[in-house]
């Protein structure tokens, strides 16, 4: 029995030393300052846009016609609401997204991440081909950057808000 007991304590701590690694392997959200640091007149542009006024919305006695259309009370505070939070931010509820309790204003708003998805896994590569372009003035292919995890299947991230979520008044 103490034999079995070891073996199961043994395998379990092979799992919290792998645990940190596994977790570690997901992209992390960074927040707009990093890509607007290079991407300055996409940020400006971005900035006039629904998408970057998105998390404005759920305040109180704002967006009335929509928030009736939707059937939402006009006079409530939604910025808190975990149901409605995820589509007026970047990467709510994942590693380095928005947190409702320590709320990130570089991640509200549907920006950069929103589309692009989390930063973490190809923002190195893209400062090394951008310094590469710098150098030679050849383009590095984006498929580069899919392979390491930038997101272009932008259709899919706009379908998780604008049609898979009943009550958007935005399909």
């Amino acid at each position: 029995m103490g034999f079995r007991v070891a073996r199961a304590l043994a395998a379990l701590a092979a799992l919290v030393v792998a645990l940190p690694a596994a977790v570690a392997a997901e992209p992390a959200y960074e927040g707009r300052k990093k890509c607007s640091s290079c991407h300055k007149s996409q940020a400006e542009s971005w900035s006039e846009t629904a998408h970057a006024k998105a998390f404005d919305s759920l305040k109180a006695r704002t967006k009335a016609e929509a928030k009736r259309k939707a059937k939402l009370d006009v006079d409530k505070d939604y910025t808190q609401d975990k149901d409605c939070v995820g589509c007026h931010v970047d990467g709510f509820a994942k590693d380095g997204g928005y947190d409702v309790h320590e709320p990130s204003k570089y991640l509200v708003g549907v920006g950069c991440e929103s589309c692009h998805g989390p930063g973490s896994e190809y923002r190195r590569m893209h400062r090394k081909a951008g310094e590469a372009f710098e150098k030679s003035k050849k383009t590095t292919p984006r498929q580069a950057l899919a392979d390491a995890g930038q997101d272009f299947h932008l259709v899919e991230r706009c379908s998780a808000c604008h049609l898979n979520y009943e009550g958007s008044p935005w399909k």
